[in-house]
């Protein structure tokens, strides 16, 4: 299952719609804040996605990645920001996100982009995780 984390919910519909047309047909759980998750709950999730809009803080992303890299498998963290930003988008990255994506880049695209960092398990079953992490195991 996929984390959204953000207030735009015409947003989080768009993300959703383009999961549900991907091959795995991964659902989505909807916070409005980083700032409400907690480390019990980010487990139950094989990815989030944080919108970062244009009046976003750093600060509740630096907490949820922290709390990510405190769980035994860290969950990998995407952004996808309203406007490009190469300054906020470096200081993501040297936080920890795994990819900072673009809305007008990246949208008609993100299902598959999630996808991509999914295996298929057993029975069917998509777990999100590194691809190279199934090949090492």
């Amino acid at each position: 299952m996929v984390l959204f984390i953000g207030r735009d919910l015409e947003l989080a519909e768009d993300v959703r719609a383009s999961l549900a047309d991907s091959a795995g047909r991964l659902s989505l759980a909807v916070l409005a804040s980083a700032e409400e998750v907690e480390a019990d709950t980010l487990g139950e999730f094989g990815l989030v996605l944080a919108h970062i809009d244009e009046r976003a803080a750093l600060e509740p992303m630096a907490r949820l990645l922290w709390l990510s890299s405190t769980l035994r498998r860290p969950i990998p963290v995407l952004t996808l920001a309203d406007v490009f930003d190469a300054d906020r988008d470096a200081s993501l990255y040297r936080m920890g996100v795994a990819d900072a994506l673009s809305r007008s880049h990246h949208l008609d695209r993100i299902g598959g982009l999630i996808e991509t960092l999914c295996v298929k398990r057993g029975g069917g079953q998509w777990v999100l995780e590194p691809v190279e992490a199934e090949a090492v195991a």
